[in-house]
Order: structure tokens, then C-alpha cells, then sequence
């Protein structure tokens, strides 16, 4: 499978979610495996512009970057090809939504696209030290509601230290 047929499946399922709004898009694709280095289990990753927030409603785009780049791990090639097509439904989803937020697993639960590969069913914690600080991950749950209570006994754990947590699957 080359790059030109990569992105015409991904369009192919990217319209499935957002319809024609896609076809204003300037997608590209690279196989390589330089995908993002804090997230090495990846076999795909959505690039765009870090000033562009995506936003979307539902299944409506309301404003996205109209250029994307999709890379593709070699790894993510010798998928089965519904393994593969779930990869590629689920970075399309990420062109309306740039994290997997409440909305994102809404939709991807809605449209039947997995929400992880290769770490089903583990939540994680993740705390921020401090304003503009990154986020890093410092428990696992095994699902969304352990994963509220672990962030909730934290938060009161550090509430005079403004720590601020989320989950993220």
C-alpha cells in the first residue's frame, strides 16, 4: 500500500464523519516511523498547524486547519485491513477533534471507531504542576469512572498546590 492509496481510503472515511467539508482539505501522507516520540505505540498520528484548534459538533466540522498531514507507521501496514481502517476512521476523527475529550469518545462510541489501539480499557491520569506546564501521566485506571475517582482523590490530595488532571484514554 503506497501513500496515494492511504489517503484516498482515509478521505473515503473522513467524508463518512464529516462529509463533504473534507474535500477542502489539503491532506497528505508519509509513512515513516518519526510519529510523535511520547506516544512510540502509535501507528498513526494527524498532524496540523499547533495555532488551528479543531472544533466540531457532533459529527458537524465547525473549523479545522486545511492542511494535514496523516503519518502512517510502517508498522501500521502489515495491520489487518480492518485493524488498519480503524486506525485510519479513528485519525479522522481527529480532524474535528484534537484530543480524545468526552466528545471525541462520543462520537467515536456513536460511529463505532476505537477510541485506542493496543491499550483498550486503561485510563490514564494525568496531572499538570503547574500552569502551561505539560501534562504527565501518574496512575491508570481500568475504566472511565475508577479514573474519575483516582483524579478526584488527587485533586483534593493537592489542593493547595493548583494541580489540575484530566484523563485521557
Amino acid at each position: 500500500m503506497n501513500e496515494q492509496d492511504i489517503l484516498e481510503q482515509f478521505v473515503r472515511e473522513a467524508r463518512k464523519i464529516w462529509g463533504n467539508a473534507v474535500d477542502n482539505l489539503n491532506i497528505k501522507v508519509r509513512i515513516g516511523d518519526n510519529i510523535n516520540p511520547n506516544k512510540n505505540y502509535a501507528n498513526a498520528s494527524l498532524e496540523h498547524p499547533s495555532n488551528i484548534t479543531h472544533q466540531a459538533i457532533g459529527s458537524s466540522l465547525m473549523r479545522t486547519s486545511k492542511n494535514l498531514t496523516l503519518q502512517i507507521h510502517p508498522r501500521a501496514l502489515n495491520l489487518p485491513s480492518d485493524k488498519f481502517r480503524g486506525v485510519l476512521r479513528h485519525e479522522a476523527l481527529h480532524i474535528g477533534y484534537n484530543r480524545h475529550d468526552k466528545d471525541f469518545r462520543a462520537l467515536a462510541e456513536k460511529l463505532g471507531i476505537p477510541v485506542s489501539f493496543g491499550h483498550e480499557g486503561v485510563v490514564k491520569i494525568q496531572e499538570q504542576q503547574g500552569k502551561g506546564k505539560r501534562y504527565i501521566t501518574v496512575a491508570t485506571a481500568k475504566d472511565e469512572k475508577e479514573g474519575e475517582r483516582i483524579a478526584l482523590d488527587l485533586f483534593r490530595k493537592n489542593r493547595t498546590k493548583g494541580y489540575r488532571y484530566r484523563l485521557e484514554w
